[in-house]
């Protein structure tokens, strides 16, 4: 039997198409054909359903994939056994909680990429019921999770406690505790906002020790809104908006303990890795451990502190998110809205996805921002990725459909801040190269460490540059001085988005960005100040809107704001740029005098 025979009808399985799996493979279809029906004859029986769309095995066919995963897992195993001592080669799949991939992973898997430049380090971030779900079925190696007090581990992984974790419980200053602090099950009464996954998970386990079951509510948003809710006691959703002086006030705290563990199947084959890591991993606050009989375990030192409800936004969509299968590129359709991304365009293995409510405005002090994923045929580009705020969410927001190392590009509008301050965090955790205009390539080192960049940036030239990408080819289009010199959009041709960056830009919430124009003669009102500021003047306008009326585009989608979908109101919005007076246009003897000396700044 041939091991590559199995691999070949596992990647068609798990990507439901002859063509999807043959681009994992690198294969042509014929030739993925050839394997699984050679496969097919050696055992005697059909392991396809044909007919079915997608592709999926028959019940023999379920089986054999079952049993096949466990076959080349084997033969992984003993291939390093038997490598002992020869270069580290090889997948380790690694399960995190999100706070722990934001905040504690980019230093350790530098390290351990030096270290074994041949090691594959996969990430999944989800919380602890999720990871130990994967860790049982084998959809991960190893994982760091954490349990509450009084909830053992599954029997059937192996568990180390590696700390304790304090999260403190808010709430309004009303609510009358014991002087001496309160149980979970005390608590149970109230009605509770929306949690991380394993504080869901130790509520949860009220009603199985015979407590009463916690109300437990949806509630979303930056942590202040949260706490300023809490405060005045509200019992429903906040809802956008000012949240006035409540967050300020303190609230009774009674703390919960958890403890951080973690699991392992026997991931022999990055023993030596995982070793390595221990060393970078601690400072950073993340164990990575080798235990007794060769096994490597992933865990997470926890430190105490406050748990910051990183998740809440998450609840219901991070449980079981399911890494790529064997390092091949995978991809899956977006299912409901809350997974945060509204799909642009999907058909014929080209989608469009644009994520509009990564960043909460909190009184004015953070801008909106929309980031864009381009797949065609299991190759990705992120569009515009933005700074530091957006990184996390966004990063776990792609993984449960796009594998982020694979990413082969990450497309740059210009430099400012909203658009690529996380640029250096991106290069850590994907493969991908960085497109940017030659203008601001020497200014794009500053937002990493020393040497990351190093050939890992393509300069678009003035005139712009096609971007192959998958079976497609995407446009970098010149929009110099709208608003900053060196500055593309990039046109998709096959879906026809203009994907705008600031031009079409609009100050709103990310409830309106997530829309369409309807009404442009109302719109003109939120994109005006911004679009008179920030736009050099009308002759850039002009030429601008001369180029694209050349392209056919169905919508154009801005990184501020909603979207202008129709030829109708394309053509609306390119005719308002080609008039827009703005910047220089505006510009008189007024905006150039020396401020007085008598009062000085505050």
């Amino acid at each position: 039997m041939n091991t590559r025979d199995i691999e070949a009808f596992i990647a068609v399985v798990e990507a439901g198409s002859m063509v999807r799996a043959a681009t994992r493979l690198h294969l042509t279809q014929p030739g993925l054909t050839r394997r699984v029906q050679s496969l097919e004859a050696l055992i005697g029986v059909a392991l396809l359903d044909r007919q079915a769309k997608p592709l999926r095995p028959t019940a023999a066919g379920q089986e054999v994939y079952e049993l096949g995963k466990r076959v080349l897992h084997a033969t992984d195993d003993l291939m390093s056994r038997a490598a002992r001592g020869a270069e580290v080669v090889g997948e380790l799949r690694l399960g995190v909680p999100p706070f722990l991939s934001e905040m504690a992973l980019d230093r350790p898997i530098d390290q351990l990429r030096e270290q074994f430049p041949k090691l594959t380090v996969r990430v999944t971030a989800a919380w602890s019921p999720g990871l130990l779900e994967q860790a049982e079925s084998g959809k991960i190696d190893v994982a760091a999770v954490l349990l509450p007090d009084g909830v053992a581990p599954p029997a059937a992984l192996t568990a180390r406690e590696l700390g304790r974790y304090t999260t403190l419980v808010v709430a309004a200053r009303g609510l009358a505790f014991p002087p001496k602090g309160a149980s979970l099950g005390d608590l149970a009464a109230h009605p509770w906002g929306a949690q991380p996954g394993w504080l869901r998970h130790a509520l949860g386990a009220a009603p199985r020790a015979g407590r009463r079951a916690p109300a437990l509510q949806r509630r979303r948003g930056s942590i202040r809104r949260r706490v300023a809710a809490l405060a005045s006691g509200a019992r429903h959703r906040h809802r956008r908006g000012h949240a006035g002086g409540a967050g300020r006030q303190r609230a009774p705290r009674c703390g919960a303990g958890g403890a951080g563990a973690q699991f392992s199947r026997g991931a022999h084959r990055v023993a030596a890795a995982c070793a390595a890591a221990a060393q970078a991993g601690r400072a950073a606050g993340v164990a990575v451990q080798r235990a007794a009989g060769g096994h490597c375990r992933n865990g997470g030192r926890v430190r105490r502190g406050r748990a910051h409800g990183i998740g809440a936004r998450f609840d219901g969509f991070l449980t079981g998110v399911k890494p790529p299968g064997r390092g091949h590129r995978y991809f899956r359709r977006f299912g409901e809205r809350q997974t945060m991304a509204i799909t642009l365009y999907d058909a014929g293995g080209h989608t469009c996805l644009l994520f509009s409510d990564l960043v909460e405005e909190e009184h004015g002090e953070v801008v909106q921002t929309n980031q864009f994923l381009i797949v065609d045929a299991g190759h990705g580009a992120l569009i515009d990725p933005g700074g530091h705020m957006t990184y996390g969410e966004l990063y776990l927001a792609i993984s449960r459909y796009f594998p982020p190392k694979q990413l082969d590009y990450v497309l740059a509008s210009h430099a400012d801040p909203d658009i690529v301050a996380s640029v250096g965090r991106w290069l850590t955790a994907s493969d991908s190269r960085i497109l940017i205009s030659r203008v601001w390539a020497r200014f794009l080192p500053h937002f990493c460490q020393a040497g990351k960049t190093q050939g890992r940036i393509v300069t678009i030239p003035d005139a712009g540059m096609p971007i192959a990408l998958g079976n497609c080819t995407l446009l970098a289009v010149p929009a110099h001085f709208l608003h900053s010199e060196g500055n593309f959009q990039f046109y998709d041709p096959i879906s026809k988005i203009l994907f705008s960056g600031d031009l079409g830009a609009a100050m709103t919430s990310a409830q309106e960005a997530g829309a369409v124009v309807s009404d442009f003669a109302a719109h003109t009102h939120a994109m005006l100040p911004f679009h008179q500021r920030y736009m050099s003047g009308n002759r850039a306008c002009r030429l601008w809107a001369n180029m694209a009326r050349g392209l056919d585009i169905e919508w154009i989608v801005p990184q501020h704001g909603p979207s202008f979908r129709g030829k109708a109101m394309v053509a609306q919005f390119i005719d308002w740029v080609s008039t827009l007076e703005c910047g220089l246009d505006l510009l008189s003897q007024d905006n150039y005098r020396l401020p007085p000396l008598t009062t000085a700044a505050a």
